[in-house]
């Protein structure tokens, strides 16, 4: 199956989700909001966090002189883990409208 029949696929079943779905209580989005900001905030305090111990341990193994930069796995986690909460509210957003 071609990979643009599939996403058509993938589309329609969302939408379909999408107008099937309940909207949620005032109360119920304000929460979901508040918890999904926490997991964008968390996301963020994860990736400093990877940074600030890279910068240390970069310059406690080779030195001062070095630039500092995250490794592939730690910039994966970081990218990965803030691309998710982003397109978690994204999602919950437009179920939310849609």
């Amino acid at each position: 199956m071609p990979l643009e029949k599939k996403i058509e696929e993938f589309l329609r079943d969302v939408r379909w989700v999408i107008s099937t779905s309940e909207k949620p209580s005032p109360k119920e989005f304000n929460t979901v909001v508040k918890f999904l900001l926490f997991l964008v905030f968390a996301a963020g305090v994860i990736q400093f966090i990877f940074y600030i111990a890279n910068v240390y341990m970069t310059e406690y193994l080779l030195g001062p002189t070095t630039t500092y930069a995250l490794s592939p796995t730690q910039e994966a986690v970081a990218v990965a883990s803030s691309l998710g909460a982003i397109f978690a509210v994204l999602i919950y957003i437009m179920i939310k409208f849609g």
